[in-house]
């Protein structure tokens, strides 16, 4: 389940190992003077940016401290308390915006974050989630307002840290019908 003590979860841990040595979290320590505090925050999509804009900055001499908190099994596209996968059963499951709100508050504090980029890499698309009295996905109205909404509340909660945020997704191909 969650860890609302900061560390990584049972699935941030097994999305990690699929990735490497990828680290899930991790707020920078004896940041340079006037360094620009930037935090990334998200799904599985940070984990994939961070490490890389953090060599980047140490490489360039840019006055960058990089942080990043990503968070799985909290996700803001996993909305409701029964997901529906493909050829596959019905997983029950808790959704957990506190546990999020809460890990990225502090890390945002921790390292004084200037600026807060949420990146959500996947918008839903893994299944099917009981929401409303009906099975709903991404593009679906019920599910993406329910989503925006839940977006909303994590970019005020972010926010509320002092930091700019950004929010950012990964583009989709389009293909003609």
């Amino acid at each position: 389940g969650p860890s609302s003590g900061g560390g990584e979860t049972a699935a941030d841990a097994a999305v990690v190992a699929q990735a490497g040595s990828r680290r899930v979290q991790f707020v920078p320590e004896g940041a340079p003077a006037g360094a620009t505090g930037l935090l990334l925050v998200g799904d599985s999509g940070p984990i994939f940016l961070g490490a890389e804009l953090e060599d980047e900055a140490a490489r360039t001499g840019d006055r960058y401290a990089i942080g990043l908190s990503a968070i799985l099994d909290c996700a803001p596209a996993l909305l409701s308390t029964e997901v529906r996968y493909a050829g596959g059963p019905i997983v029950p499951r808790e959704p957990c915006p506190e546990v999020r709100r809460e890990r990225w508050d502090r890390h945002a504090r921790a390292m004084d974050a200037d600026v807060v980029v949420y990146y959500i890499a996947n918008a839903g698309g893994l299944g099917e989630q009981w929401l409303q009295e009906a099975w709903r996905t991404d593009c679906d109205p019920g599910f993406d307002g329910l989503l925006e909404r839940e977006l909303g509340r994590d970019v005020e909660a972010l926010a509320a840290a002092g930091a700019t945020v950004v929010r950012v997704t990964t583009a989709r191909e389009l293909h003609d019908a």
